[in-house]
């Protein structure tokens, strides 16, 4: 692969890039939002500095040195610079992207209300052509199943990793498939249960890691009677043990983001909150009024 086609698949996944190197930070420092916040404010210093010092190299503004650097080493800095801010912010708040783009949003209006020139119109393309740039976005959707004691129904996924085999039932959606298909056909399979969904308690947005950004379907599969529980067989080699549990008991199975979804559900299904739009478990109203990552 050449080099203009390995950088044409890094910005595709620039983001991505991005959160991975906010990750990798984390796994090395023990630190809360704040102090990230402080140490990445000292990092965007630190290469705003090696910035500075490049484009003086490359002027020659210090005679006695001379020029010591080309503009092209000033460019490569102030790409450090962009980096370390874009990771700064990506340790701060759940949605980076949202905060950049309501800022670039922003700057382009205002800079439009004061002459600029507007952006030039997209160019058309080809149907086929447009089809095929589309992003990739999985469609999944599970169902909130409860017994007459209020728990909620977790199944056991034996091949998933160690801290994401306890979920509700549920899974990907197939090719133009509705989501509240999916979660009925996933009971069926899974649990040979036909349940027909109830409301929608909540969606989320979860974004892309080693796969592409994926959005849940959590709808209410109602209380399952003595009889239902009864008829329970769960798939061979997809399921191992399924389980009635309290949300507390949830919440000591579940990864941190499943819970949360769970728990928004369950507040729905309660009548104690509408049907909220999450983004990695997290409702957006919070993420919008820039909460921190949860710890």
């Amino acid at each position: 692969m050449d080099h203009v086609s390995e950088a044409k698949i890094m910005d595709q996944h620039a983001w991505a890039i991005i959160e991975q190197q906010r990750a990798w930070i984390d796994q090395h420092a023990d630190v809360n939002a704040a102090e990230f916040a402080r140490l990445g404010l000292l990092k965007i210093m630190e290469e705003a500095g090696e910035a500075a010092s490049a484009l003086s190299g490359a002027t020659a503004a210090n005679p006695r040195k001379g020029q010591t650097h080309t503009m092209a080493d000033v460019a490569d800095e102030l790409a450090d610079v962009a980096l370390a801010s874009l990771v700064a912010l990506a340790a701060i708040v759940d949605d980076p992207r949202g905060v950049l783009a309501a800022k670039l949003g922003h700057v382009y209006t205002r800079s439009l209300e004061h002459g600029a020139a507007p952006l030039p119109k997209a160019v058309h393309k080809p149907r086929p052509i447009w089809l095929a740039e589309l992003p990739k976005v999985l469609l999944a959707a599970v169902m909130v199943c409860v017994d007459a004691d209020g728990r909620v129904l977790l199944v056991h996924q034996p091949y998933s990793p160690a801290n994401l085999k306890w979920s509700l039932p549920g899974g990907g959606a197939h090719d133009d498939e509705p989501p509240r298909v999916t979660a009925r056909r996933e009971c069926a399979e899974e649990l040979a249960l036909n349940i027909e969904p109830g409301e929608l308690l909540c969606t989320d947005w979860m974004h892309a890691t080693d796969r592409p950004p994926i959005i849940t379907y959590a709808y209410d599969g109602g209380v399952l009677d003595e009889a239902q529980i009864a008829r329970i067989q769960l798939t061979d080699g997809e399921l191992s043990e399924y389980r009635f549990v309290t949300i507390e008991q949830a919440q000591a199975m579940m990864p941190d983001v499943h819970f949360r979804r769970l728990a928004a559900a369950m507040r729905a299904r309660a009548g104690d909150g509408p049907c909220t739009d999450l983004q990695d478990g997290i409702d957006i109203a919070q993420v919008r009024a820039g909460a921190g990552r949860p710890v």
